[in-house]
């Protein structure tokens, strides 16, 4: 179920980034991530989240949320390697942008803890122009793009500088869209201040007011927002954000006894409810991320309910590039989800790494006798258990 034409981010190479020493990753649509818990799942959404927020924040910032420097840098025997990532588009379609690459290197430095080591850019847009540029520090920046000669310090990636350039344009625009979605029901629950966002935080903190806009603006795709609720909520009538002081909360209304309506504020919603909106409303988000990540999206919601969660991640393929990090066997169950849509990570000798599925697994999955859910149930997407594939059930 490889929707290439929504395919915007077609690779990823990681050097030294946290648990990777190196990662070649190949993205299908939608493209399942599979491992068990601290294999290294949530640190590939990191890297995209990574480059997206250096995209609009200092990259001194984007460190220091993650701890600092050090914190990213994949250590081998007690020593820190310099982290570099590479990314590559082809055919998107995103904006003007027809293929490109951008890639990025940073080192340890005694005056600043960290340093730009290097930097390269390249696109192609739909009219046919190519546009590039290269820096390494210390030298004169190359570049066939005239007028762009931004002074760079140190510790400044020089893509957001040029992102203004209609010839750069795309490409900033495409990697600061990219969003990692960890949902955290208990900050959706409180009274939350008014925010002008159009974009859900990442932890679904703002969802009241998202969800506040959307009604205001009328926007097409939020108003199929309860019809995706209802199958995971009993008896849901609508959930809306209510002004409480100068903060919004939000509430919920479910048809009770007699059809008597019943409101409730999210203070006693379950982390479930809570969830199940906030990846509804990263789902159904218009204009859509260009590449929409969703980490572990099982947790807290009910099994029945993740044939809804698995149905709204296909759903989003059909609008845009998605991601999602799961260990659920259930979310998996699914024969739709084919082998190219699935990349396994485990964790070997001190360090994470993305394996190709078995090849046992594989022919089972082609074969259409087993869904990913089923395998993965049975140890058969485990990389270092290549046997046969499973007997078929008796009937």
């Amino acid at each position: 179920m490889d929707r290439g034409d929504r395919l915007v981010l077609r690779r990823l190479q990681l050097q030294n980034y946290r648990s990777y020493e190196a990662a070649d990753l190949e993205f299908a649509n939608p493209l399942y991530i599979v491992g068990l818990n601290a294999s290294g799942k949530s640190n590939l959404a990191d890297a995209m989240n990574f480059v997206s927020e250096a995209m609009r924040e200092p990259l001194m910032t984007v460190l220091t949320r993650r701890g600092g420097f050090n914190e990213v840098r994949f250590r081998a025997g007690g020593r820190g390697r310099p982290p570099a990532m590479r990314l590559e588009f082809d055919l998107g379609s995103w904006g003007s942008m027809r293929s490109g690459h951008y890639s990025f290197e940073l080192t340890a430095h005694s005056s600043y803890g960290f340093a730009v080591r290097s930097e390269a850019a390249r696109l192609s847009l739909g009219d046919g122009a190519t546009w590039y540029y290269t820096h390494q520090a210390g030298e004169a920046l190359q570049t066939n793009a005239e007028g762009i000669a931004p002074h760079v310090e140190p510790t400044t990636l020089l893509l957001p500088l040029v992102g203004g350039d209609a010839r750069f344009a795309p490409m900033h625009d495409c990697l600061s869209r990219m969003v990692s979605y960890a949902i955290e029901p208990g900050l959706m629950r409180g009274a939350q201040d008014p925010d002008a966002a159009d974009r859900l935080r990442p932890d679904g903190s703002n969802a009241a007011a998202v969800l506040q806009r959307r009604l205001l603006n009328h926007q097409p795709r939020s108003g199929a927002l309860i019809e995706w609720l209802r199958p995971m909520i009993p008896d849901l009538v609508d959930i809306k954000p209510v002004q409480q002081g100068n903060r919004l909360v939000l509430t919920m209304v479910q048809r009770g006894a007699s059809g008597l309506n019943i409101t409730f504020d999210a203070t006693v919603l379950s982390d479930g409810s809570l969830r199940a909106l906030g990846l509804v409303l990263a789902a159904t988000a218009d204009p859509p991320p260009s590449v929409l990540v969703l980490e572990e999206p099982e947790a807290t919601i009910h099994p029945t309910a993740l044939a809804v969660i698995r149905d709204l991640v296909h759903y989003a393929a059909t609008h845009g590039q998605v991601v999602v990090t799961t260990h659920s066997t259930d979310l998996l169950d699914n024969r739709r989800i084919e082998a190219d849509n699935l990349r396994l990570v485990t964790w070997r000798d001190g360090r994470s790494t993305i394996v190709p599925v078995p090849a046992s697994a594989r022919e089972a999955l082609g074969s259409d006798l087993f869904s990913a859910g089923e395998l993965l149930r049975a140890g058969q997407l485990d990389p270092a258990a290549d046997g046969p594939a499973p007997a078929l059930p008796q009937a």
